[in-house]
């Protein structure tokens, strides 16, 4: 048996100070550390010398030196303490973690809730793919369509803010009305121009970056002041990006979303979808562009030769207020 073996030896020699040397040291075997690697052997080697426990060559000398010093009585093997019984011990281990309290766990739990259905909000109410989904059930979609009678479509116009007076002419000469919507601010005179003799403006909505829906209610407040609109009134969605957060602060502040059951771009060569009374028709066009307003021209002869003609929103709904 090791423990005898180590029991009856004059010293034991080791390299690595394991369990061999804690069992030597139980049998009061003097040890001596020699050839110990680089690492944590040569630093418990180091340590086991301070404390008295071993003594510690790092040469053929120093081994010498060291077993002279043991069988010349110079170093005996300290006599250790009795330990307590292993079993109990291992039986019975103490505790390593204190138990949390139950409030903290408890806290924790309805934290961890409370941060998982707020990212879900957040999700929703910034995500266009959620306001897709959601927008059917909640019949939250922007307005595109009104239900009439009359041989009506709603003609929403993005227009850039110089070439506005000459789609008005153009709209005069055809005797049609439009709804303009625009993205800054506009003055006195270029809102007389634009509603007088039956059109309206709307602000635009554009799109932005993560989180712009937080502004959505400031911006359209300033709009509505800007373009001294009444309390209730349109703001065109943007084409991509609109989400629930949009549409909902929208509807706070008292205004209702647009959107185009039929959108163009001009000069286009022809309107890509039949066009029916009641929807809502987007058309972005700019008179510096070549071509743009005969296609405009082009557009109001075919909705006319198709038995519609166009005219505000405010005029499709039948009143200036949204309603709904």
């Amino acid at each position: 048996e090791m423990s005898d073996l180590l029991g009856a030896a004059d010293a034991l020699i080791h390299s690595t100070g394991g369990m061999t040397s804690l069992e030597a040291l139980l049998r009061r075997c003097p040890v001596v550390a020699y050839g110990a690697p680089w690492g944590h052997a040569r630093v418990n080697a180091r340590i086991a010398e301070g404390q008295g426990l071993g003594l510690r060559a790092e040469s053929r000398d120093g081994l010498h030196d060291a077993l002279r010093n043991i069988f010349d009585g110079d170093f005996t093997a300290p006599e250790l303490p009795q330990g307590p019984p292993a079993a109990p011990l291992v039986l019975d281990p103490p505790s390593r973690v204190s138990p949390r309290p139950r409030w903290v766990m408890r806290a924790s739990r309805l934290a961890t809730t409370a941060a998982s259905a707020l990212l879900v909000v957040g999700w929703t109410l910034n995500s266009d793919d959620a306001y897709s989904v959601v927008a059917k059930t909640l019949h939250a979609k922007p307005l595109t369509r009104v239900a009439t009678q009359r041989p009506q479509v709603g003609l929403v116009l993005r227009v850039p803010r110089k070439g506005i007076p000459e789609v008005h002419r153009a709209l005069a000469a055809r005797a049609v009305h439009a709804t303009f919507a625009l993205r800054s601010e506009a003055s006195r005179g270029e809102l007389a121009t634009m509603t007088a003799g039956g059109d309206d403006v709307m602000p635009e909505l554009t799109e932005g970056k993560t989180l712009h829906w937080l502004k959505t209610r400031r911006i359209l407040k300033g709009d509505a002041r800007d373009f001294a609109l009444p309390k209730r009134f349109y703001f065109l969605a943007p084409r991509k990006g609109f989400n629930l957060g949009e549409y909902f602060y929208g509807r706070v502040s008292g205004a209702k979303a647009v959107d185009g059951a039929v959108r163009m771009t001009l000069p286009s060569p022809r309107v890509d979808r039949p066009v029916h009374r009641g929807q809502v028709v987007v058309v972005t066009v700019d008179p510096a562009s070549r071509g743009s307003m005969a296609a405009l021209d082009e557009l109001l002869a075919t909705l006319a030769r198709g038995g519609l003609s166009a005219v505000s929103l405010d005029d499709l709904a039948g009143s200036p207020a949204v309603k709904g």
